[in-house]
């Protein structure tokens, strides 16, 4: 007899999938007020996600070249492929490179609109992944002096995870609400929060695996070419009195 089912789940996983349901439902109700459609939604979706995966998994492996170049071998590549973990910001840029390739390709929609639509999606999603990290014990913070809330309870570490998860909720929150204000250029917005807020974090994290080069970690070189990039086109603009800006 077995009166009970034991299911074992990793809680990363389990994050990563209520976060994933939670951005299509929200991002289905923007497709529909954006004017896109179900079919094109849904290949946007698929895409997104699939930029996520390939982008997170190729720039982790780039931060690890100094490691796979020791006693280098084949075998040692593809066990760090396999086993390998998952950098935001090439997610980010792999989602971004593939919807852009799509909507070029289709032409069918104005690609600064898409972003507009997908922009508050990013936020959400990377808030519970963050949560996942917490509970699976990665991205973590500098060690502290242990703080024991009750018995069940002890905290030896800065929780940067949770810390950035709520960053990620308001920010969310803040881009709905310019949303419904009317704000375009989400996608910018978005992009110079964060780096800000990922570049200052960053000196709270106690992992090394992220990579660490000249004394700044890799998300923080890349945070420093976005908000170049992002601060000098909105600098253009200005010079050239506020004409339309590409993302």
């Amino acid at each position: 007899m077995y009166p009970y089912i034991h299911i074992i789940l990793p809680s990363y996983a389990v994050m990563t999938l209520v976060g994933t349901f939670c951005v299509l439902v929200v991002l289905y109700f923007r497709s529909i007020r954006f004017k896109v459609e179900f079919d094109d939604y849904i290949r946007l979706f698929v895409i997104g996600m699939i930029g996520i995966f390939i982008g997170s998994k190729v720039l982790f492996i780039l931060t690890q070249v100094p490691a796979l170049l020791k006693d280098f071998s084949i075998l040692k590549l593809i066990n760090t492929i396999i086993n390998s973990g998952y950098v935001y910001y090439g997610g980010l840029l792999g989602m971004l490179l593939g919807i852009s390739v799509y909507v070029s390709r289709i032409k069918k929609y104005e690609i600064n609109l898409v972003y507009d639509m997908i922009t508050p999606g990013i936020p959400l999603f990377h808030a519970f992944g963050r949560i996942g990290c917490f509970l699976t014990g990665c991205c973590y913070g500098r060690q502290i002096e242990e703080i024991i809330l009750n018995d069940c309870i002890h905290i030896d570490r800065i929780p940067t995870q949770l810390i950035e998860a709520l960053f990620e909720i308001l920010l969310f929150s803040v881009l709905i609400f310019l949303d419904k204000k009317g704000k375009r250029k989400l996608l910018s917005i978005y992009m110079i929060s964060y780096s800000l807020f990922r570049f200052c974090i960053e000196f709270l994290r106690g992992d090394i695996e992220r990579g660490v080069f000249g004394g700044v970690s890799t998300s923080q070189w890349v945070a420093m070419i976005i908000l170049s990039i992002y601060l000098g086109k909105t600098m253009l603009r200005n010079k050239k009195g506020g004409g339309r800006l590409n993302e």
